[in-house]
């Protein structure tokens, strides 16, 4: 593997029952985030997972908890935004924001608090939702937001529950027939990217979860690759990684950085250049 996965892969080897939202697949209705601290002085990382749902204030329900409470204090849960983290700054060696900064209200200031949160020398990975050009709005998804983002999450998820198996079986009579192209006008996600191996049920159930991601989020924001690694770069990183990734459920827009220099050293070298 690259991309994100080959750090992802060796961080579910130690926590394997991470739920959605955690690491692997990515679907969630409140945006989820995944922190890797890896101590020096001992083999086994701690994960601090944040997030802004309202379901971790009843901890002991969290899904995240529930499904790894094997691992005790190694996985540390938190309800905060991303640009009010609760850690110190410089605390990480590694970082990953997975299907969340398309869905936040200024993605560059995301990115800002991403990277000041991580050590020198620490890695940040991240994934978007990519602009490929004039047309990449052009899409039911973008049409229909406008509408579906002010429905009821519980009204919005009955309408495409109600209406699942026909967009299916529409979507896949169009790939059938090579016209692919008209399946961005069905309010349906993607279907092309799933796993090659899920049962008819599976595949419902993912389109109903996708579909759903995709209509919901009070913010949609796209980015360009070249725009992202803007980002980094002036926020005092080294982009080692900018492109898609292909993984075993599709593919993902990935951008990896290593921070190499602190807020304060940046600021310096601005107010030496602005002097000179």
């Amino acid at each position: 593997m690259n991309g994100c996965h080959n750090i992802t892969g060796r961080v579910c080897k130690r926590f394997k029952r991470l739920p959605p939202g955690g690491c692997g697949r990515i679907t969630m209705t409140a945006p989820t985030w995944l922190w890797v601290d890896l101590h020096q002085s001992r083999s086994w990382p701690w994960l601090h997972s944040v997030s802004t749902s309202d379901s971790l204030a009843k901890r002991e329900d969290y899904p995240n908890r529930k499904n790894n409470l094997s691992y005790g204090n190694r996985l540390q849960l938190a309800q905060a935004s991303i640009y009010e983290l609760p850690f110190a700054e410089s605390s990480f060696d590694k970082i990953f924001c997975l299907g969340v900064l398309q869905h936040t209200p200024s993605f560059e200031d995301a990115i800002r608090s991403l990277v000041k949160h991580a050590k020198i020398g620490g890695e940040i990975v991240v994934d978007f939702y990519t602009i490929n050009g004039w047309y990449t709005k052009i899409h039911s998804k973008y049409l229909l937001r406008p509408l579906t983002k002010r429905l009821g999450k519980a009204t919005l998820l009955r309408l495409i529950r109600a209406n699942i198996n026909w967009l299916i079986v529409l979507f896949d009579i169009f790939c059938a027939l090579r016209l692919g192209v008209l399946t961005r006008f069905i309010p349906i996600t993607d279907l092309r990217g799933f796993p090659t191996g899920l049962s008819a049920r599976q595949r419902k159930e993912w389109a109903i979860m996708d579909t759903f991601d995709g209509l919901s989020p009070a913010f949609d924001n796209p980015q360009r690759v070249s725009d992202v690694v803007k980002m980094f770069v002036e926020e005092g990183c080294d982009v080692t990684h900018a492109g898609l990734v292909d993984w075993s459920g599709g593919s993902s827009t990935v951008v990896r950085a290593v921070k190499r220099c602190s807020s304060f050293d940046l600021g310096s070298i601005a107010s030496s250049q602005q002097r000179g």
